[in-house]
């Protein structure tokens, strides 16, 4: 059964075969990649203003995925902070089928807002219980 997932479409892309090892499965570098630019877009959205990369933790890599896969990366909001938002990505893949698709890897991302100047710049107070705007 495919797996669906909520959230935040943040990427579609695919990976060709510049994209993949000699195992004909697409670099993880390219998938950790992909799932930055993902959280930078939705962060950046959240945040309404620059972001960068403070923390990823818990990435994982559930299936490989292969040149000519769609690919897919939904982002939603785990935690509001004071200069911060916390995403939790997913990333699907689907081949010949776009209703089928399968996880291949997830994480939580930490970014920063940011300033015009480049400094953490404080975020306004959030209702924990409010929705995010996706």
């Amino acid at each position: 059964m495919p797996e669906q997932t909520t959230g935040f479409l943040a990427v579609r892309t695919m990976p060709l075969n510049g994209d993949t090892n000699a195992l004909g499965t697409v670099f993880g570098g390219w998938i950790m990649a992909q799932m930055d630019i993902a959280a930078g877009i939705y962060a950046a959205s959240l945040t309404e203003g620059l972001v960068t990369t403070v923390a990823v933790r818990e990435m994982v890599f559930h299936k490989p995925g292969r040149a000519g896969q769609v690919i897919s990366v939904y982002a939603s909001l785990l935690r509001w902070g004071r200069t911060s938002v916390t995403l939790d990505l997913v990333m699907q893949a689907s081949s010949a089928n776009p209703d089928r698709h399968e996880r291949i890897a997830s994480a939580i991302f930490t970014m920063v807002a940011l300033d015009a100047q480049g400094k953490p710049k404080v975020l306004p107070a959030r209702d924990a219980t409010q929705p995010p705007a996706e």
